[in-house]
């Protein structure tokens, strides 16, 4: 194992910078999947390897290269170039109605909060402790006990409206990506407050991280499927909204420490410290001792065990256990760490050799979404629920498979639900009502238009 205050291992960087400018290149976004990946994983690795407080393997890095080149290969093999055909001016079309979409925001939104009150319902017969610091610490210090000794902290009614919340994001995005007006913009931040307040009420980080990369991922997919240009996309809100909503989330999670590492005696600012390093940098590092210890060498495969837990738990072939993978103590700085990437779990399942092949596989598969024809309500909606599936996979890689958690896949099948639902075939040149946005397709040329 190398050393990581050794300054040659910051060259172990370059081959990842690398594949990233050579993805931005082809694919001339950030937003499109491959460079999305070697975006997230920069950012994972970038700290870790620089601040040099654990050490790092270099097999452990050479094999995360990999597998993301293998994924960025994949999205390199189908052609993304779409021809542009005439369109008569009478042919059929579909089009994406933005007010249904708004609509279902605000109702999975609304379910979002019937989710966050099921919390404080479960946590406290008495709704005035929510008056009080103390209350709130008393919640979430009940919560985060029970999630570390894996007690049941949730029904499996309430995990069903915290999926459709996911799935409210994910559709927030969708519609955030779509809109040109600035109508009710606060529909479009209605799931993910809710995510915000669970993560509030039971200081897991999860319910609020995910919820951002659902908004992401929507957002993400349907403009990389509808191929909006520059002039095309709804104008940014500006650095400041940005910094702010940056703002906001990074007080939510240490509000969510503060809560959980609270008590009669105050505040242990030194520990909330070391584990914000753990959570911030950790993966690479839980990673690379995997790896060291032999890791690599897979006695037997899992065949999904890793990957895809949630579902073996209901099919009662294995059971999902709190953390999916036994903690290895790294140093004092960053504590103990399981985050061990969804790499992982495909490598355990499926060896390394298979590993890199389904991610080749899933790079294909992500391009063909994207430069495809859409020639029908089905398969357009198909498109960009398949592909926002794959960007929540590509998001949450770093830290474990998202498909792991049965929430998500009940959240996917909501939005391709949902989606086939928002659409509607009309007569080009018909009128929409005024103030209506649609993304509208010929069933004959497949071309997107708006």
């Amino acid at each position: 194992m190398s050393g990581a205050g050794n300054p040659l291992l910051w060259i172990s960087l370059l081959p990842l910078l690398g594949i990233a400018l050579a993805a931005r290149a082809k694919f001339g976004s950030w937003r499109h999947p491959a460079s999305f990946l070697c975006l997230v994983w920069i950012c994972a690795c970038g700290p870790a390897i620089i601040f040099s407080v654990a050490p790092v393997s270099i097999l452990a890095l050479m094999t995360l290269w990999g597998m993301i080149g293998a994924f960025v290969l994949g999205a390199c093999v189908p052609q993304s170039e779409r021809r542009v055909e005439s369109r008569p001016a009478d042919c059929a079309r579909w089009v994406f109605d933005d007010h249904r979409l708004q609509r279902a925001v605000f109702v999975t939104g609304c379910i979002g909060v019937i989710a966050v009150a099921s919390y404080v319902r479960s946590a406290t017969p008495d709704l005035a402790s929510l008056t009080s610091l103390e209350g709130w610490v008393q919640i979430a210090v009940k919560y985060s006990i029970a999630r570390y000794q894996d007690e049941e902290t949730e029904t499996l009614f309430v995990r069903l409206l915290v999926g459709i919340n996911y799935a409210g994001a994910i559709l927030a995005g969708i519609l955030m990506a779509q809109r040109t007006g600035t109508g009710r913009r606060f529909v479009l931040f209605l799931p993910v407050l809710a995510c915000c307040l669970i993560t509030l009420l039971t200081t897991a980080k999860t319910p609020l991280l995910l919820g951002i990369l659902c908004m992401l991922s929507g957002n993400f997919s349907t403009r990389c499927v509808v191929g909006l240009t520059a002039s095309q996309r709804p104008k940014a809100g500006g650095q400041l909204r940005r910094l702010g909503l940056i703002a906001l989330v990074v007080m939510v999670l240490l509000a969510s420490l503060v809560l959980r590492y609270g008590g009669a005696a105050g505040v242990d600012l030194a520990l909330i410290a070391e584990r914000s390093g753990s959570y911030a940098i950790g993966p690479v590092y839980a990673f690379s001792a995997w790896v060291s210890t032999g890791g690599l060498a897979v006695s037997e495969a899992g065949f999904g065990r890793y990957s895809i837990a949630g579902i073996f738990e209901l099919l009662g072939i294995g059971r999902r256990v709190s953390g999916f993978y036994e903690y290895i103590v790294i140093n004092d700085a960053t504590a103990e760490s399981n985050i061990f990437s969804a790499f992982r779990g495909l490598i355990q399942d499926f060896y390394l050799p298979g590993a890199l092949f389904l991610l080749f596989l899933l790079g294909i598969l992500a391009q063909l979404l994207i430069s495809r024809r859409a020639s029908s309500a089905t398969s357009y909606a198909a498109s960009i629920g398949l592909l926002s599936a794959i960007y929540l996979f590509v998001g949450w890689s770093p830290i474990i498979s998202i498909f792991n958690y049965n929430g998500v896949h009940f959240a996917v099948f909501t939005v391709l639900f949902t989606l086939l639902i928002c659409v509607r075939r009309v007569v080009s040149g018909a009128r929409t009502e005024p103030g209506r946005q649609v993304v509208q397709f010929s069933e004959r040329t497949g071309r997107h238009g708006s």
